[in-house]
């Protein structure tokens, strides 16, 4: 992900806020996450499952 791309812009990503590095900040769990497009919908989709939090 390049770093001009909006943390948000991946439907569904909204939760992310960026962290002072490369990394994005959920904003839910306050997780770092890799600002890599699989990272971040692995980690939206895991706060969707019935488990995550």
């Amino acid at each position: 992900m390049a770093d001009d791309v909006d943390p948000g812009e991946v439907a569904g990503t909204d939760i992310f806020d960026r962290a002072d590095g490369p990394q994005l900040v959920c904003r839910v769990c306050g997780s770092l996450v890799s600002a890599q497009d699989d990272y971040r919908l692995a980690h939206v989709d895991w706060h969707e499952a019935s488990n995550g939090a």
